[in-house]
């Protein structure tokens, strides 16, 4: 059976309705519960935040090193290739 847009809409008025009606009832307990469920949650976020940051500084100084041998090797390289001569060892 096909739902049609006033049936969408008269439900939707009837959900948003009952619940302006009972929001009274349900505030003291949303506020009661929800402050320290939004802290929580906050708080793992910002837990979150600081390991994400700390992971990527890993990475940077990785990444950091990694170019520096290859700068290393590559300076090897080009000497070792352009400094041989007939009397290098």
């Amino acid at each position: 059976m096909p739902r049609t847009y006033k049936a969408g809409l008269i439900t939707g008025l009837a959900v948003s309705l009952g619940v302006a009606l009972l929001a009274p009832a349900f505030r003291p307990v949303v506020s009661r519960w929800g402050r320290p469920v939004a802290k929580g949650m906050i708080k793992g976020g910002l837990e979150a935040y600081e390991l994400t940051r700390e992971r990527v500084a890993e990475i940077g100084e990785h990444v950091e090193d990694l170019v520096a041998e290859a700068q290393v090797e590559r300076l090897t390289e080009r000497l070792g290739t352009h400094g041989a001569g007939p009397g290098a060892s």
